[in-house]
């Protein structure tokens, strides 16, 4: 009787524990049930990865405000590196990213206007507008007086847009600039260069002239000229040249007398060099015009010339000579000399 009881208790036990274990699965298969729907549900929920910022340009600046077709500008601001064009106006422009900022080509056909550049996120337009100018036109040597020279003498150019010259070239010597204006260079044919035909150009910031054939002569017998003199010589071969290098406004050494009035012969003196001498026919003398008419007659050399001009008031020498005015004379041929006068 033990024994079957004993027996009945252990089937009892095991059947508790059958029944455990059993609820223990369930539990664990609606866990794991439980937990597969949430990761499902979650997995149907997901956003995705994170889109990114758009970065359209800005323009903070421009640098320069203006310029000329082929002139380069700098355009400054943010979000710069991606453009994928810049505009002038409606006009496509060659650029190049530099610094994180872009330097611009100006387009041929631009006009003045905004500037627009746009990356693929955006545009963007500058807030002021960008003026488009002409170019200045480089110099331009009409006439060389004359075309041939010795070195270290007189050389007057003529031509336009010859303002603010930076340099004077024979071939590839440098010579010195000594009077510029927009019209008129004077200059003289510099040291180290050999006889022979070279090629005669100016540059300013502008750009470069045409090309003049110049002659280089062998020296002159005579030698080269010194400074503070009016050199006036052999037509042929000369010009009567007058700048801050060739004359000292105060050394009174040149007198040309008019007070003998129209028909009468004058003279020019040169105290400093007495073995030249001119006669001056005054042809034309308009006190009231300041123009006048002379023909010079170089004694030296054997050949006249007219000179026909205006003279102007001048208070160079008043502390010397308040009378004393300077005239200054273009010959027919183009050629220029200025003279003191005592009226």
């Amino acid at each position: 009787m033990t024994l079957i009881n004993g027996l009945l208790s252990l089937k009892d036990v095991l059947t508790r524990l059958y029944k455990s274990l059993l609820h223990s699965k369930i539990v664990y298969m609606k866990y794991i049930a439980l937990l597969s729907m949430v990761l499902i549900f979650s997995c149907s929920k997901d956003p995705g990865p994170t889109p990114p910022v758009k970065k359209p340009p800005e323009i903070s600046d421009f640098t320069p405000k203006t310029g000329s077709v082929g002139d380069v500008i700098t355009i400054s601001g943010k979000n710069l590196t991606t453009a994928t064009s810049v505009r002038f106006n409606g006009t496509d422009a060659f650029f190049k990213l530099s610094g994180g900022g872009i330097s611009a080509e100006i387009p041929s056909g631009a006009s003045s206007g905004n500037i627009v550049v746009a990356n693929p996120d955006g545009s963007a337009t500058s807030s002021t507008a960008f003026s488009v100018v002409d170019k200045a036109a480089p110099p331009t040597i009409n006439a060389v007086l004359p075309d041939n020279n010795p070195v270290n003498w007189p050389v007057q150019i003529n031509g336009a847009n010859m303002g603010g010259i930076t340099s004077i070239k024979f071939g590839d010597k440098v010579a010195p600039i000594d009077f510029d204006s927009t019209e008129i260079v004077t200059t003289r044919v510099p040291d180290g260069i050999q006889p022979g035909v070279v090629m005669l150009t100016l540059i300013n910031a502008n750009g470069t002239s045409n090309v003049v054939p110049f002659t280089i002569r062998a020296n002159d017998p005579i030698g080269p000229p010194p400074p503070a003199r009016i050199m006036i010589k052999q037509k042929a071969r000369y010009i009567p040249v007058v700048n801050k290098f060739w004359l000292n406004e105060r050394d009174n050494n040149y007198t040309l007398n008019l007070s003998a009035g129209v028909g009468a012969v004058g003279s020019l003196s040169n105290a400093s060099d007495p073995t030249i001498s001119y006669d001056v026919d005054i042809l034309n003398f308009d006190v009231t015009n300041k123009t006048m008419d002379i023909l010079v007659h170089y004694n030296t050399f054997g050949f006249d010339e007219v000179y026909k001009g205006t003279y102007v008031d001048s208070d160079v020498d008043n502390q010397d000579n308040p009378t004393r005015q300077r005239i200054i004379f273009y010959s027919e041929e183009g050629r220029q000399m200025v003279v003191f006068v005592d009226l």
